[in-house]
């Protein structure tokens, strides 16, 4: 188990989730909303992921497509 000690300075009103501290905001449900600077480089990662999965489904396609021709 990975533990991360927090300063009070650094717990906001906004997000208390556990994934914020442990670097892991493209995992939560919220992070396209989220405001927090942490978000930033969640949002990019979140964003990236969904990419590579649409590029690998569109792949995917092709060869299906191709093979149906």
């Amino acid at each position: 188990m990975k533990h991360v000690i927090v300063k009070a300075s650094q717990l906001g009103t906004e997000c208390w989730s556990a994934k914020r501290f442990m670097g892991h905001c493209h995992e939560c449900p919220r992070v396209e909303k989220c405001t927090l600077p942490e978000a930033k480089v969640g949002k990019i990662n979140y964003y990236n992921i969904r990419i590579a999965s649409a590029k690998s489904k569109i792949k995917r396609l092709r060869k299906l497509r191709r093979r149906y021709k």
